[in-house]
């Protein structure tokens, strides 16, 4: 008796543990299989992809083979007495095994399904086959009984969740307003493929401003990008809409319900010569800092987001998780952000989806906020074309070419300009014939402040007729800092404060104009 009593611990507990290695390696092979395109990797890989494929998908049988002897195995006497049950558990393993990966990786590939969403599905397939495991254990009708009311109970449950929650979709943060030098980009993101649109009323009139290109809704992404007028948006209110693409399809196509968002009341136009910007640059990803030193540097006119917010954008997520979010998250949809590309941003496969998504016209552009002039310039890389790291994929000098060739063409504004450009002018126009046009272009414009970042340090540098601040990022002696720059009467006063809360250094005031 005692040594059966062991006998059948050992064979649950070698079951259990076997059961758990089985999960564990099944949901691993699941998340390598999902994690990229099929086709992009064919393109990009040629046959090595198809060498790799090969390997998980004979992976992914042998472990769906390995869980089968291993029931057969444990369970042999069982087997015998509930051959039916055993062979239905069997295929039910062979047919998890199989259909969860593909379930997934379609997923995946129609960008609708991330790896946390396929958490669930997979839980739900690891409990069939716990209980496929569990039914030959039943030898009483009680005990069987029990297993199928909390199979119905947990499947019931389970479907009424997802019915609730499948057609609809999440916000995953505020909208954030993009300042294009030409009007506002409104661009807002949701948790799946959806479609959208933004309202607003104006002079009596209700504005309804479609996502849409050519008639229809642009139906096959989670973000959405709408250009406003900027005196239609400034002192006004708007919501954003979207729903979930349920199908897009030649026909028969189905969208689930639309969610609407809170009303968001975006501020005033600003008037006279007072104005406090916020200058955030080189997080590289590194988004937790962007909420700490937001919280700690109090209230703020505009958000200059001062470029290299991604490493390199190899995914289109890349676009939303470290600008679009971030945006919205640090603003609440209320205040106008400038966004100035760093030097990292042309790098990667969705690079050039950037700007599309931002809703820009170009990097390049000027804007005007009370007496204040904003340029903004696009230094794009700071090598030369030639160098090996790019691969032959960049051409910055003639991309520099046109777009000195423009602003140089527009006559410098009345009033106090401050220029904007991720790359100190000054560190690279002395060896490099376009940025000492850039140099020309600022004394041209009378520029007495830049700002700046890209050196990952601190520091305030005085050149000849111009100011540049290089303002911080991730430093060494001080961690992520940011900078508060206040412009009042003519001067512009700037502080620079770390995650903590510390003022660590200040500069100022800077005269953006010549005494008279």
């Amino acid at each position: 008796m005692e040594k059966s009593i062991w006998q059948r611990i050992g064979k649950i507990v070698s079951s259990t543990v076997a059961l758990a290695v089985f999960t564990l390696v099944s949901y691993a092979e699941v998340y390598v299989f999902v994690s990229g395109s099929l086709f992009e990797a064919s393109r990009l890989l040629y046959g090595a992809c198809f060498l790799y494929l090969t390997l998980f998908a004979l992976l992914i049988v042998l472990t769906v083979c390995f869980g089968i002897g291993l029931f057969l195995s444990v369970y042999h006497p069982s087997i015998e007495r509930n051959g039916l049950l055993c062979l239905c558990a069997e295929l039910l393993t062979v047919l998890i095994g199989a259909a969860l990966p593909i379930l997934m990786y379609y997923g995946r590939m129609t960008e609708s399904v991330t790896f946390l969403k396929t958490l669930p599905y997979f839980l739900a397939g690891l409990a069939a086959i716990v209980v496929a495991f569990l039914i030959p254990l039943a030898k009483k009708k009680s005990i069987f009984a029990a297993i199928a009311v909390c199979v119905l109970v947990g499947s019931g449950a389970g479907f009424a969740a997802v019915s609730a929650r499948g057609e609809t979709v999440r916000f995953e943060a505020d909208p954030v307003v993009f300042d294009t030098g030409k009007d506002f980009s409104v661009v807002w993101c949701t948790d799946e493929v959806s479609v959208g649109y933004l309202e607003y009323e104006f002079g009596g009139k209700t504005y309804v401003v479609h996502d849409a290109e050519d008639g229809k809704y642009r139906a096959d992404q989670r973000v959405h990008t709408v250009r406003v007028p900027y005196e239609h948006l400034f002192g006004n209110t708007y919501t954003v809409h979207s729903a979930k693409v349920l199908k897009n399809a030649a026909k028969n196509s189905k969208l689930g319900k639309f969610v609407s968002s809170k009303a968001y009341s975006f501020a005033q136009k600003i008037e006279g010569d007072s104005v406090k910007m916020l200058s955030l640059t080189d997080w590289h990803e590194d988004v937790e800092s962007l909420y700490q030193t937001n919280a700690s540097c109090g209230a703020y006119d505009v958000l200059l987001m001062m470029g290299d917010a991604i490493n390199y954008v190899n995914e289109f997520e890349d676009i939303l998780d470290n600008v679009v979010i971030p945006g919205g998250k640090l603003t609440g949809g209320v205040k106008p952000v400038l966004f100035v590309r760093g030097n990292h941003e042309p790098r990667g496969k969705y690079a050039s989806e950037l700007k599309g998504v931002l809703g820009y016209d170009d990097y390049y552009f000027a804007t005007r906020y009370g007496s204040l002039n904003l340029l903004v310039l696009d230094g794009a890389e700071d090598k030369p074309d030639a160098n090996e790291k790019y691969g032959g994929l960049i051409v910055s000098e003639a991309y520099r070419d046109e777009e000195l060739s423009v602003i140089e063409s527009w006559d410098p504004p009345a009033g106090d300009v401050i220029c904007l450009c991720h790359i100190p002018i000054f560190t690279t126009s002395e060896d490099n014939e376009q940025f000492a046009r850039f140099e020309a272009l600022l004394e041209k414009w009378d520029v007495k402040l830049e700002i700046s970042g890209h050196e990952h340090y601190l520091d305030y540098v005085q050149r000849a007729s111009c100011g540049v601040l290089i303002a911080g990022g991730p430093t060494d002696d001080n961690g992520f800092v940011s900078c508060v720059i206040s412009v009042e009467g003519g001067a512009a006063s700037i502080k620079a404060i770390n995650v903590k809360g510390e003022t660590v250094k200040t500069y100022g005031p800077v005269a953006l104009h010549e005494k008279d």
